[in-house]
């Protein structure tokens, strides 16, 4: 296999056991629970051939993890993110590419976004697989997939606050997906931190992956959101976003939004964020 998925063949020998001996299966789960107090995901270095492939395309199967399946429509993960109070803004935020490293915050980010209710050693297992995931597709070639985080500086050369993510991918996936209909550009993983919510920075990272599509002279984007996220689907009927029927695509729980694009006429942002990474305008 040219392509594997790290997390998917680490936990082969678990669904093995459990196949075979159900009885096993607490035992196993105390083991790996064990075994990850102790691993340093932050030096896992994902494959440079799967890194490049689109996290639908190499998503876990449904009986190792279901929590994912679900994590796979996002919106915005509270009742509140599609309210937005200026007087409460974060000074100086910004929003531009992540780094590497950064990876290991975004999963933070995402933690706290969608897993808040999980416990050990669920909850050790979840952040796991987020971190080996959005590693894997970390965008390498900014061609036609790109990743945005909204960054506070911090004081005295500390390293910058991440509060919040999202990922635009224009690449056709090259394997089955957990989708049988897989449009492009695809919005996903929308995220932002409960402190930092009200803001507008969800709109604000929607608009920036809307402005990129317009850069690679797209004429639509779309998204998938759970319907029974009334507060999600809110703010993108808001932003402009319907839904969009496909014969194949058939889920019930899951609506997939589209919008179509239109020629950017609002003024550009008006504070540049310097950061070593690939400079993007900034947002107050």
């Amino acid at each position: 296999d040219l392509q594997p998925n790290a997390f998917k063949n680490w936990t082969r020998p678990m669904q093995l056991i459990m196949a075979n001996d159900p009885t096993l299966k607490l035992f196993t789960l105390l083991l790996v629970a064990c075994a990850l107090t102790s691993i340093q995901v932050e030096a896992w270095v994902p494959c440079p051939i799967s890194s490049r492939v689109p996290w639908s395309s190499q998503a876990p199967s449904p009986d190792v993890i279901n929590r994912f399946e679900s994590r796979l429509v996002l919106g915005v993960a509270s009742k509140d993110d599609d309210k937005e109070d200026s007087s409460e803004r974060t000074p100086n935020l910004c929003i531009r590419d992540p780094t590497y490293r950064e990876m290991n915050f975004v999963a933070d980010t995402i933690m706290k976004c969608f897993y808040q209710d999980s416990k050990p050693p669920a909850r050790q297992l979840y952040r796991l697989g987020e971190l080996n995931r959005i590693q894997q597709n970390f965008a390498y070639d900014r061609e036609k997939h790109r990743m945005w985080v909204a960054a506070v500086p911090q004081p005295e050369g500390g390293h910058d606050k991440i509060v919040a993510f999202c990922d635009i991918d224009d690449r056709r996936p090259n394997v089955k997906t957990t989708y049988k209909y897989n449009p492009r550009p695809y919005l996903s993983d929308l995220c932002v931190d409960p402190d930092y919510r009200r803001q507008g920075i969800a709109q604000r990272l929607v608009e920036q992956c809307e402005d990129f599509c317009r850069s690679l002279k797209k004429e639509e984007v779309f998204i998938r959101v759970e319907r029974t996220n009334e507060a999600a689907l809110n703010m993108y009927t808001k932003l402009g976003y319907s839904e969009f029927t496909h014969p194949d695509d058939d889920s019930e729980k899951v609506m997939l939004l589209r919008k179509e694009l239109v020629e950017h006429t609002e003024d550009e942002h008006e504070t540049a964020c310097t950061d070593k990474s690939v400079g993007v305008d900034a947002v107050a």
